[in-house]
C-alpha cells in the first residue's frame, strides 16, 4: 500500500502549500480583510482538513480496502493454482514490484498463465481419459439420467462411449451419443425390470450395481456395472464374456453331449438311469453293439468310421421321444432307455424295430454298408435296482447275442450271470496252471495216418471241464486271450518236439492264434523267442486264423502272416463256410492249407448242392496249391465220400475227439502201428 500513502502525502503537503499561498494573498489585501484574518484563516484551514479527511475515508473505503481484498484473492488463487501446476514460475523471484497496483499487474500476468498452463493440462488430461477409454476392452457408457415423474432413473442419454462399446453394440460412437439407451439397446425391454433395479439402486445409494450375465445383442453377452456419479449422471462398464460363455457351454455340452454323435454321454445316461430309479419308475435298458464294426475303422479310416457312428446316431435320434432317450457309451455302443411297463412282447417288438433300423444300408462316398447290431436288454426294477448293474447286465446281454453270431437280441437272464462268475476266475485260473493244452488228431486219408494235431485249450478246476467256447470270448475281451495264446503255442512247440523224438518225424501241431496276438508289435519276436527257448524248427508248427478275425484287418493279417510264412511256419485259414467267406482271402492270404468246417460237412451226404460246393472248395484249393482239411468228420460215410473228392485230411469224432496229451501219445502211436501193419498185411 506504499503507493497510496505517497498520494495522500502529497495531497496533506498540497493543501498546506494551498493554505500558506491563500494566508499570503489575504496578507497582501489586509485591508480588505485586516480584522477577520484569523477567522478566515482558521476556517479555510479547517475546510479544506475536513475535505482532505472526506477524500482520505472515500479513497480509504473505494480502493485501499477493495485493493486488498483483491491481493488476498490472488494469493489464494496463486495457491490454488499451485496444486494443478507446481511448474508454474513465481515473478517475484525475478521482477522487482514499486508498489501495490505493479504487484497486482503482475499477479494477474502470473494468474493468466497459471490458467492457460492449467487449461492445457486439463486438455491433455482429456485426450489421455479419451485413450484409456477407447484402449479399454471393456465397454464404457457416460450417461444422463432420465428420471420419472417421481425422480426415479428409468433410462439414459449416452452422452459418451468408447469404441469397445460401439463395437458391442455393432455401430459407431457417432451414432450413440445423445440416443437413448433404451434405443440402441434391442433388449432393453426383456431386461427392463433388471435395469431398472440397477438404476434405482445407484440413484438411491449412490454405490456399484452389478448385474447378472445378460445378453447384449445377437450372441454377445456381458456382466453389467453400473456406477453412480454426480447428480443426475451414471456410468456401465460391460465386461464382455461372449467367449467365455461359449467356452463354458462348450464344456457344458461336453460334460452332458457326446461330442462326435451329440446323443447323451456316459455320465449323463447315469444321472438319467439314476433319475428314473429315483421316481420308482419302470424302464428298460437296451445295450446295443454295432457288429464287425472294428472292420470298417481298420480298413477304411476313422473317419469314415466316426461317419458310420453319427448316422447310426441320427437314425436313434429319430426314436426319441418323452417315453425314449438314447445315448452313447463310447466306441460303436449305444444305449437307449424306454420308459414303461417291461411286457415282454412290446419290448420284443421295439427291439425289433430298433434292429431293423439298424440293418438299413448305409451309404458313404462311394462305400454301402450293411450294418447290424447285437442287443442286450435288462429290466428295472426286475432285474436291478441301480443304473450300473443294469448297464452291466444289458452289456452281459449283449454279449451273449455276440456269441451267438451277432445281430441277435437277448433279455438278461440270471444264468449269464455264469459268464461274468468265469470272468471273475479266469485271470487267477492263469495264474493257477488249471489251463491245459489238449489235442486232436488230424488224419490223412490217402495215408492212412494221423500226420498232425490241433492245438486245445480246456480249462480244469475241481474236476471239472469248462469248455473253451465258456471262456474264450471272455478272454478275447479281457485281454486274457494274450497269455492262453503263448501258453498253447510253448506247449504245442513241446508236444510236437515230443512226438517227432517218437519216430513220427513229418509231425506238425496246429496252433488257432487270437487277432489280438496277431497285432502286437512283438508278436514275431515272440514267436521266435518261443521256437528258439523249445529248440524246435517253425515247420513244426501250423498256425490257424479264422476269417472273422482276419477280416478285420486283411491287409495288415496278410503282412504278418506273409513274414511268419518266410520263417518256415505253416499257415493254415480255419472255419472256412461260416458267416462272412470270401474266396479273395485264399488268393491274397499266404496260406498253406484250407480248413472246410463243420457246417457244411454235415450235410454232405444228403444235399448235392453242399457235395457240390465242398467238391469245388476241394479242387479251388488243389489249384491253388493248397491242402484241404475237413472239420467234423464223425461217420465213415462222410469220410469216405470226402476222400471221393480229392480231401486230403480230415479232423472230427470219426477219429478222435480231443484228448489229453499222454491220451494222444497212446492213440497216436498204436493208431499208425496198427494202420501200417494193415498196409503191410495187404
Amino acid at each position: 500500500m506504499t503507493a497510496l500513502k505517497k498520494f495522500i502525502t502529497f495531497l496533506l503537503y498540497l493543501t498546506l502549500t494551498v493554505c500558506f499561498l491563500i494566508t499570503i494573498a489575504l496578507l497582501l489585501n489586509n485591508y480588505l480583510y485586516a480584522n477577520n484574518l484569523i477567522l478566515i484563516i482558521a476556517i479555510i484551514i479547517l475546510s479544506i482538513i475536513f475535505l482532505v479527511s472526506l477524500t482520505y475515508l472515500y479513497i480509504k473505503d473505494k480502493i485501499i480496502n477493495r485493493v486488498d481484498l483483491i491481493s488476498k484473492a490472488i494469493i489464494n488463487l496463486k495457491g490454488y493454482l499451485k496444486k494443478y501446476n507446481d511448474s508454474t514460475e513465481v515473478y517475484e523471484d525475478k521482477i522487482i514490484k514499486t508498489d501495490e497496483l505493479e504487484e497486482i499487474f503482475y499477479d494477474i500476468k502470473e494468474i493468466e498463465e497459471k490458467l492457460e498452463d492449467l487449461e492445457n493440462n486439463i486438455f491433455q488430461r482429456e485426450s489421455d481419459y479419451i485413450n484409456i477409454l477407447n484402449a479399454m476392452t471393456n465397454s464404457f457408457f457416460y450417461l444422463k439420467a432420465i428420471e420419472d415423474k417421481n425422480g426415479e432413473y428409468i433410462d439414459g442419454i449416452i452422452k459418451d462411449v468408447n469404441y469397445a462399446g460401439a463395437e458391442l453394440l455393432d455401430t459407431t460412437k457417432e451414432e450413440l451419443i445423445n440416443r437413448k439407451l433404451s434405443e440402441v439397446y434391442k433388449d432393453f425391454s426383456i431386461y427392463k425390470d433388471q435395469i431398472f433395479e440397477m438404476l434405482k439402486r445407484v440413484k438411491e445409494f449412490k454405490s456399484e450395481c452389478i448385474a447378472k450375465e445378460i445378453r447384449i445383442i445377437k450372441e454377445k453377452w456381458g456382466v453389467i456395472s453400473v456406477y453412480s456419479l454426480r447428480e443426475g449422471y451414471f456410468s456401465i462398464i460391460v465386461n464382455n464374456v461372449t467367449e467365455i460363455k461359449k467356452y463354458a457351454e462348450k464344456m457344458s455340452y461336453i460334460a452332458t453331449f457326446d461330442n462326435l454323435t451329440g446323443l447323451l454321454n456316459r455320465h449323463n445316461l447315469i444321472e438319467y438311469l439314476n433319475k428314473l430309479v429315483s421316481e420308482k419308475e419302470e424302464f428298460s435298458v437296451y445295450f446295443l453293439d454295432l457288429d464287425n464294426f472294428k472292420s470298417i475303422n481298420d480298413t477304411l479310416g476313422h473317419s469314415t468310421g466316426d461317419e458310420v457312428l453319427k448316422i447310426i446316431s441320427n437314425k436313434l435320434k429319430n426314436i426319441y421321444s418323452e417315453e425314449i432317450n438314447v445315448g452313447r457309451l463310447g466306441g460303436d455302443e449305444f444305449i437307449v432307455v424306454r420308459k414303461g411297463k417291461n411286457i415282454d412282447e412290446e419290448i420284443e417288438k421295439f427291439s425289433l424295430s430298433i434292429s431293423r433300423m439298424l440293418n438299413e444300408t448305409i451309404k458313404i462316398n462311394r462305400y454301402s454298408f450293411n450294418t447290424e447290431a447285437s442287443i442286450g436288454i435288462s429290466y428295472y426294477p426286475q432285474h436291478a435296482t441301480d443304473a450300473e448293474t443294469l448297464l452291466k447286465y444289458a452289456d452281459i446281454s449283449m454279449y451273449e447275442g455276440k456269441r451267438a453270431g451277432g445281430n441277435k437280441i437277448r433279455v438278461f437272464s440270471p444264468d449269464m450271470l455264469e459268464n461274468v462268475y468265469i470272468a471273475a476266475r479266469l485271470s487267477n485260473a492263469i495264474k493257477n496252471n488249471e489251463l491245459e493244452v489238449y489235442y486232436q488228431p488230424i488224419y490223412d486219408v490217402n495215408n492212412d495216418k494221423i500226420v498232425s494235431a490241433e492245438a486245445l485249450i480246456r480249462w480244469i478246476s475241481d474236476e471239472e471241464i469248462i469248455p473253451p467256447n465258456k471262456f474264450i470270448p471272455i478272454a478275447k475281451k479281457n485281454g486274457d486271450i494274450l497269455l492262453i495264446d503263448e501258453i498253447v503255442i510253448r506247449d504245442a512247440a513241446r508236444f510236437c518236439k515230443k512226438i517227432r523224438e517218437k519216430g513220427e518225424s513229418s509231425f506238425i501241431v496246429s496252433v488257432n492264434i487270437s487277432h489280438a496276438l496277431l497285432k502286437q508289435s512283438y508278436f514275431l519276436s515272440k514267436i521266435i523267442k518261443i521256437v528258439e527257448e523249445e529248440g524246435i524248427a517253425p515247420d513244426f508248427l501250423r498256425f490257424e486264423i479264422t476269417e472273422d478275425e482276419t477280416i478285420d484287418d486283411s491287409e495288415f493279417t496278410a503282412n504278418v502272416l506273409k513274414e511268419l510264412k518266410k520263417l518256415g511256419f505253416g499257415i493254415s485259414l480255419d472255419d472256412f463256410g461260416v458267416g462272412y467267406s470270401s474266396f479273395n482271402h485264399i488268393k491274397t492270404l499266404p496260406l498253406d492249407t484250407l480248413k472246410i468246417d463243420r457246417s457244411l460237412i454235415f450235410s454232405i451226404e444228403e444235399d448235392k448242392r453242399t457235395f457240390s460246393i465242398i467238391d469245388t472248395l476241394i479242387n479251388l484249393s488243389h489249384s491253388l496249391g493248397l491242402d484241404v482239411i475237413c472239420e467234423g468228420v464223425e461217420k465213415k460215410n462222410e469220410m469216405e465220400l470226402l476222400k471221393s473228392i480229392g480231401c486230403d485230411k480230415i479232423q472230427g469224432y470219426y477219429i478222435s475227439k480231443v484228448i489229453n496229451k499222454n491220451d494222444f501219445i497212446e492213440f497216436l502211436l498204436n493208431f499208425n502201428k496198427s494202420h501200417e501193419s494193415d498196409i503191410l498185411n495187404n
